[in-house]
C-alpha cells in the first residue's frame, strides 16, 4: 500500500514542473509575437517616413530643375532663333539625346531625382525647339471666355462649348490666372489642343494691349476665383456684352461649395452664422478672409446686374442662388454634353456574389470621402458580401483600402471611362456628396452607362436622378445605406434595363444658346473693330510687351 502512495506524489512532482514550461513558453511566444507587432509598426512608419521624404525630395528637385532651365531658356532663344540653322541643329541634338537616354536607361541606373531634372530638360528644349503659331486675327469672331486657375467641371464644359463654337465659325480665347499670379491667354483647338499661349503680368496696359490684337467681341465669364480685377476694368472699358456661367456658390460665400469641416452640407444659415464659419474655416482654401458675407454678396451683385444674360445648370442652383439674388434674372442652361459611353455597362447581380458598386470621380472631402470611409467600416465590421470600386481617385486611400471593401482604379482619361466601367464589373453606383452639386459630370457617365444612381436627396443630383434612380435622405447612415445597396442589387436583377438618358443638346450654340447670329457678331465686329485681318505682333506699340516670353504671341513669325 505504500508504495503506491508513494508513487503519487512522485508523479504529482514530475507534472508541475511541465505545466510551468509550457506556460512559460506560451507567455515567451506572446511577448515575441508583441515584439514582431512592435517591429511591423516601426517598419510601417520609416516606409510613411521614406515615401514623404522621397516626395519632399523629388519637388525640391523638381523646382531647382525648372528654376535653372528657366534661368538657361532666355539665352537659348537668343543663341538659337526659331528658324535658324542652330535651332535646327539643337533639336537633331535634342532627339539624339533622347534616343542615347532610352537605349542607356535600362544599363545605367541613373537617380531618380537626375531622371527629373533630365525629363525637365529635355521637355523644355523640344518646347524651344518647336516652331510656334502665331495668332492671326482673321474674319472670324473671337469669343473670350475667363475661368479660374482650377480644372475639374469648369474646364470640361469650357472645353466642350469651344469645340461646339469653332465648328459654328466662332474662334475661342481663355483668359485665366496661373498659379503663379500671370494671367494666361490662349486659344482652345480640338480635343483639348492649345493653338497658342501666353503669360503675361495682370496690369492694365499689357492686358489693354492684348486685347486690341485678340478683338473680342463677346465675353463669356465662367468664374472669378484669383483672376485679377484688371481684367474685369479692362473689359468694362470696351464695353463688350457679357455673359456669367455660375458653376459653383462661389456668389453666396467664399467657401464655394457649401461646406463645413467634415464637407458635409451647412445648411446655408443666416449671415451671421456665415460670418462665424469664415472666421473659424476661413475660405475655400483655409486662408483667412473677410467674413462680411453680405458684402462679399453684395460684390457678386454688382458684377451679374452688368451681365447680358446669367446661365445656371439646374433649377435647384437656380432657386438657392435667388433666395440671395431675387432681383437678378437667370437662365436655366444645362451642360452642353456631346460624348458620352452610351452602352449598358451595369452588371446583373447573381444570387451568391458579392455586390459591386461603382463610386465615380476624385473622392475628397467635399465630394464624400466621410461618407465612403463610414460605408467601408461598416461592410468590414459586419463582414457584408459589399464591395465599393472607386472610379478615379480617393484621398486617404491607405485607410479605404484597408478595410478590404475598397477597390481605386487611378486616375484616368475621358476615353478610357468605358473600359473602366466595364472592368469594374458593377451592378450599382453610388455618389456620395453630401453637398447640393450644381450639375455633376460623373452623375452623366453613371446615367449613360445604364446604372440607377444612388444619390443623396438634395442639389442637382437628386433633380437629374428623378425616377431613374434612387435618392437617399442626407441623415441615412451607413449601415442603412449598406443595407439598401445590397436591396437594390437583389431588386435590379429582376428589372430590365433603363431607357437611354437624354442630355442637353444644343443644334446651334449661337442660335440656341445664345441667341445670337453671325451676322450680328460680324456687324458688332465691324463696328468695334474697323481692320478685320491683323497679325497679333501689332501689340508691339506697348514697348512693355516685348520682355521675356511675353513676346512669343506678337513676335513676327516669317
Amino acid at each position: 500500500m505504500t508504495t503506491p502512495s508513494a508513487s503519487i506524489p512522485s508523479r504529482t512532482s514530475e507534472a508541475e514542473p511541465t505545466d510551468d514550461a509550457s506556460s512559460i513558453s506560451l507567455s515567451r511566444d506572446a511577448d515575441f509575437e508583441k515584439r514582431i507587432r512592435i517591429l511591423e509598426e516601426r517598419i510601417r512608419d520609416l516606409r510613411e517616413e521614406n515615401a514623404r521624404l522621397r516626395r519632399q525630395w523629388d519637388e525640391t528637385t523638381q523646382a531647382i530643375s525648372w528654376r535653372i532651365i528657366n534661368m538657361l531658356s532666355r539665352p537659348a532663344r537668343r543663341l538659337a532663333p526659331l528658324g535658324s540653322r542652330r535651332r535646327r541643329v539643337l533639336r537633331s541634338a535634342c532627339n539624339l539625346a533622347a534616343r542615347a537616354r532610352r537605349a542607356l536607361t535600362p544599363i545605367v541606373r541613373v537617380p531618380r531625382h537626375a531622371l527629373t531634372i533630365s525629363r525637365g530638360a529635355a521637355w523644355t528644349i523640344r518646347r524651344l525647339a518647336e516652331r510656334p503659331r502665331p495668332f492671326v486675327a482673321d474674319d472670324r469672331p473671337v469669343f473670350l471666355f475667363v475661368s479660374h486657375v482650377g480644372g475639374g467641371g469648369v474646364s470640361r464644359h469650357i472645353q466642350d462649348m469651344a469645340d461646339r463654337l469653332r465648328l459654328e465659325g466662332v474662334r475661342v480665347v481663355v483668359a485665366r490666372p496661373n498659379p503663379q499670379g500671370r494671367l494666361v491667354f490662349e486659344e482652345l483647338e480640338q480635343a483639348g489642343a492649345i493653338a497658342w499661349r501666353v503669360e503675361v503680368r495682370p496690369c492694365r496696359p499689357i492686358i489693354k494691349a492684348y486685347l486690341d490684337a485678340i478683338q473680342p467681341v463677346f465675353v463669356h465669364v465662367h468664374h472669378r476665383l484669383g483672376v485679377p480685377e484688371t481684367l474685369f476694368k479692362a473689359l468694362d472699358a470696351r464695353g463688350l456684352p457679357t455673359d456669367w456661367t455660375l458653376h459653383d456658390y462661389h456668389a453666396l460665400c467664399p467657401r464655394v461649395h457649401l461646406h463645413d469641416d467634415r464637407g458635409e452640407y451647412c445648411g446655408q444659415p443666416d449671415p451671421e452664422g456665415c460670418r462665424t464659419c469664415l472666421k473659424s474655416r476661413g475660405d475655400y482654401h483655409g486662408r483667412r478672409v473677410n467674413p462680411d458675407v453680405v458684402a462679399h454678396r453684395h460684390a457678386w451683385r454688382a458684377c451679374l446686374q452688368a451681365a447680358r444674360r446669367i446661365y445656371v445648370p439646374s433649377e435647384d442652383m437656380k432657386r438657392r442662388l435667388q433666395r440671395e439674388f431675387p432681383d437678378l434674372d437667370m437662365t436655366v442652361h444645362p451642360h452642353l454634353e456631346p460624348s458620352l459611353p452610351r452602352s449598358h455597362m451595369a452588371r446583373r447581380w447573381r444570387d451568391g456574389e458579392p455586390v459591386r458598386v461603382a463610386v465615380l470621380g476624385v473622392i475628397t472631402l467635399v465630394k464624400g470621402l466621410n461618407r465612403l470611409l463610414e460605408a467601408a467600416h461598416d461592410a468590414w465590421t459586419r463582414a457584408l458580401p459589399l464591395t465599393f470600386v472607386v472610379i478615379g481617385t480617393a484621398d486617404r486611400s491607405e485607410e479605404l483600402l484597408a478595410t478590404g471593401h475598397v477597390e481605386i482604379t487611378g486616375r484616368y482619361r475621358e476615353s478610357e471611362i468605358e473600359t473602366l466601367l466595364d472592368e469594374a464589373k458593377c451592378h450599382l453606383a453610388w455618389l456620395p456628396s453630401t453637398l447640393p452639386e450644381t450639375y455633376m459630370y460623373t452623375l452623366s457617365i453613371a446615367q449613360a452607362a445604364g446604372f440607377r444612381p444612388v444619390v443623396y436627396d438634395l442639389g442637382a443630383q437628386a433633380e437629374r436622378v428623378g425616377t431613374a434612380g434612387r435618392r437617399v435622405p442626407l441623415e441615412t447612415s451607413a449601415a442603412t445605406l449598406n443595407d439598401c445597396l445590397l436591396q437594390w442589387a437583389a431588386l435590379d436583377a429582376q428589372l430590365g434595363p433603363l431607357e437611354p438618358p437624354r442630355f442637353a443638346d444644343y443644334p446651334s450654340l449661337l442660335r440656341d444658346y445664345y441667341e445670337l447670329s453671325p451676322a450680328n457678331l460680324k456687324a458688332s465686329r465691324s463696328e468695334i473693330f474697323p481692320v478685320t485681318r491683323r497679325r497679333i505682333h501689332g501689340v508691339a506699340s506697348a514697348p512693355v510687351l516685348l520682355r521675356k516670353t511675353d513676346a512669343r504671341l506678337h513676335q513676327r513669325h516669317r
